[in-house]
């Protein structure tokens, strides 16, 4: 009987494990997508913008533009605890025939 409560016990304390380390990985996942965005946004407000960070309720991120011309590539990383995601998007930088206005297509986004 004791056996049997000792593996219930251990087994609970498992399943909670397993449900935190879900719960972080979920957490760095979508800091890492915010990251993504804000690079995206930055990006498209100034073509030459390089490189930042964000800091978030659940953690912090940070990312770095390269290419050149009209083909750049966004990579952006998060780690929350001991769980680190890494995004790399890849975007073409457009513009209206006036030249007026920059806009920017995500041609490939990536885990």
């Amino acid at each position: 009987l004791l056996t049997i409560g000792t593996t219930a016990a251990l087994l609970g304390i498992n399943e909670l494990q397993l449900s935190f380390s879900g719960t972080q990985a979920q957490k760095t996942l979508k800091t890492t997508e915010t990251c993504t965005e804000e690079a995206y946004f930055k990006l498209k407000k100034n073509s030459s913008y390089a490189t930042g960070s964000i800091t978030l309720t659940d953690g912090s991120c940070g990312f770095s533009i390269s290419g050149s011309g009209t083909d750049r590539t966004i990579t952006a990383s998060s780690t929350i605890d001991n769980f680190t995601r890494t995004i790399t998007a890849s975007t073409t930088l457009t513009s209206n025939p006036a030249g007026t206005a920059e806009g920017i297509t995500i041609d490939e986004w990536g885990l």
